[in-house]
């Protein structure tokens, strides 16, 4: 098998909703929050709190598939709760790691990319070549969205 790790974290990001609002307005608890802090030299942290609801603890499957239908099976009936983050200025998108040691590659079906796409979705991979702790360090969080 090509791929030595995966998993996907649905991110949200709100400049207004603390990460415990975002978490009742979904019925679902993160994995990892963090609060924006006017403080930090970094716009994305001094702008946005971040909620993150992770696949990466509930399961060793190497299929990126498998992740991402993690996280969209807790989304099932939960459109309008997700419309109505984005009209409160919420950005929001699936981010997988994918790290390799050889050949293959990623691919969705066309069920879950339907999902994704009526739940308003976006999807973003973060792609290592070879399996190692400081590209889970840097890929945890997810992606460059902001």
């Amino acid at each position: 098998m090509a791929c030595t790790k995966t998993f996907a974290t649905l991110t949200i990001h709100s400049p207004v909703l603390s990460p415990a609002e975002i978490g009742e307005r979904l019925g679902l608890s993160p994995t990892r929050t963090s609060s924006k802090d006017p403080a930090s030299r970094y716009r994305h942290v001094r702008e946005w709190n971040r909620w993150h609801w992770s696949t990466e603890a509930l399961s060793s499957s190497v299929e990126t598939l498998d992740h991402v239908r993690m996280i969209l099976a807790p989304l099932e009936g939960k459109a309008d709760a997700l419309r109505a983050l984005r009209e409160s200025q919420c950005e929001m998108y699936v981010f997988c790691f994918w790290d390799f040691a050889d050949q293959g590659g990623i691919w969705l079906d066309v069920e879950s990319m339907e999902k994704l796409v009526q739940l308003g979705l976006d999807i973003c991979w973060d792609i290592y070549g070879g399996a190692s702790e400081s590209s889970e360090s840097q890929a945890i969080g997810g992606g460059s969205k902001q």
